[in-house]
């Protein structure tokens, strides 16, 4: 898949039973001078790379620790 936006790091693959807590990807925003007076939306969402990343990370709670 071409990335024709910024540069987006993802994290190696590790091992299945491995469990590490990855931090979410933080997600665009409209820029504080545009929000006023206008209608438009505020939060702009992921860059399609960074959705198929972020909707990777492990969700199985049972396999966590603490």
């Amino acid at each position: 898949m071409l990335n024709k936006g910024l540069p987006i790091e993802f994290d190696s693959a590790g091992d299945q039973d491995e469990v590490s807590e990855l931090e979410r990807f933080p997600i665009r925003t409209l820029a504080l001078e545009k929000r006023r007076g206008s209608f438009e939306e505020v939060n702009l969402g992921y860059h399609k790379l960074r959705a198929i990343a972020e909707a990777m990370r492990c969700l199985h709670c049972e396999r966590r620790q603490g």
